[in-house]
């Protein structure tokens, strides 16, 4: 059985994006080294939603641009800090929260 591949998700103690090696149940366990998603909309913590980033450095966003949908489902919620399924995202932010997932 081949491993899986690492995801890239944010680790909001370093406001940043990590590689996740291992995690589960909404978290990160093992982060590996920084990276971005390959559609560059990332999580701005400055407005609780998800923008697109015109300039990333080594896993974090240094020029924001637009709201935006991210590719993925499982994103981070600030409401506790856990990644958890979005089925509806208005305006980059996730408007219908869902169970924990694996980031």
């Amino acid at each position: 059985m081949a491993c899986p591949s690492p995801t890239c998700v944010y680790h909001a103690g370093a406001n940043a994006y990590l590689a996740c090696l291992n995690g589960g149940a909404g978290a990160c366990f093992h982060f590996g080294a920084r990276c971005a998603p390959s559609d560059a909309c990332m999580y701005n913590p400055a407005h609780q939603r998800y923008d697109h980033c015109d300039r990333v450095v080594e896993g974090a966003c240094e020029a924001w641009g637009a709201a935006c949908k991210p590719a993925a489902t499982c994103l981070f919620n600030p409401a506790d800090g856990l990644h958890h399924q979005c089925t509806s995202v208005a305006n980059g932010a996730c408007s219908a929260w869902g169970a924990l997932c694996a980031p």
